[in-house]
């Protein structure tokens, strides 16, 4: 088989597996509501751009031997689709992940304490290494999305961030998998320099929380369009606390 067929094989075989997870546990109603499908293009349209800046300022790059020779801004075709399979394979994860744990209707207070913590700590770990900019796109990125999920906490109050951090731990599997795979072959390279150098396997770190950064607002869009109380602003006090 020709090599350049590697990511768009990976791309499909992702996309094959979620459709099949999607029609086991037949959440295919939740996922392809008009609300859900913006809020994927969205995210998917906002993790393309980032990578397309990173890619022009060359801290990542594909390998062009695994990738179809059709670029757009610079970026393979390929890359595209996995920045819109990433979000979709967040909210499937977590539904999945709620299949087996059911979630309550209220809130744990101390989640939004966590949620404050840590993007407090992502946010001066990202600015401290603010001299590699992957790094700090990574860690300050994710603790930007943590902070803003914690500012409308009012909009959302259903929202459980240690919830969250349960089903992201869930995605990290798949995400090993398929990210480990691209990072390993390797389709996808990244500066050495513009990061920590810590590793997971053969995935930077940085990746790790670059993909919390885009499942994050999926997982809280689905669950703000789930409970239609949330269209009205309610104090977070009167939430029940509920794990």
């Amino acid at each position: 088989m020709n090599v350049h067929f590697s990511f768009l094989l990976l791309d499909v075989l992702c996309l094959l597996a979620l459709v099949a997870v999607i029609f086991f546990y037949r959440i295919q109603s939740k996922l392809f509501s008009r609300t859900m499908l913006s809020s994927l293009v969205l995210v998917g349209a906002g993790a393309s751009f980032v990578c397309v800046l990173l890619v022009n300022r060359g801290i990542v790059w594909f390998q062009q031997d695994f990738v179809l020779p059709w670029l757009c801004f610079g970026m393979p075709l390929e890359a595209y689709c996995y920045c819109f399979l990433l979000p979709l394979m967040g909210v499937v994860v977590a539904l999945s992940y709620d299949h087996y744990h059911p979630s309550g209707s209220g809130l744990a207070q101390a989640s939004w304490r966590n949620a404050l913590q840590l993007a407090a700590m992502l946010g001066i770990y990202g600015v401290v290494n603010f001299e590699r900019v992957y790094s700090l796109i990574a860690f300050a990125g994710c603790g930007s999305a943590l902070l803003l999920v914690y500012l409308l906490r009012n909009y959302n109050p259903n929202f459980n961030v240690n919830r969250f951090l349960r089903q992201y731990a869930f995605c990290l599997l798949p995400f090993f998998l398929v990210h480990g795979l691209l990072t390993y072959l390797p389709i996808l390279q990244t500066d050495e320099s513009e990061t920590v150098g810590f590793r997971l396997l053969s995935i930077p770190i940085e990746d790790v929380f670059l993909g919390m950064a885009v499942v994050l607002p999926i997982v809280w869009s689905y669950n703000y369009f789930q409970f239609p109380g949330n269209s009205k602003v309610q104090p977070v006090e009167q939430a029940n606390d509920h794990p």
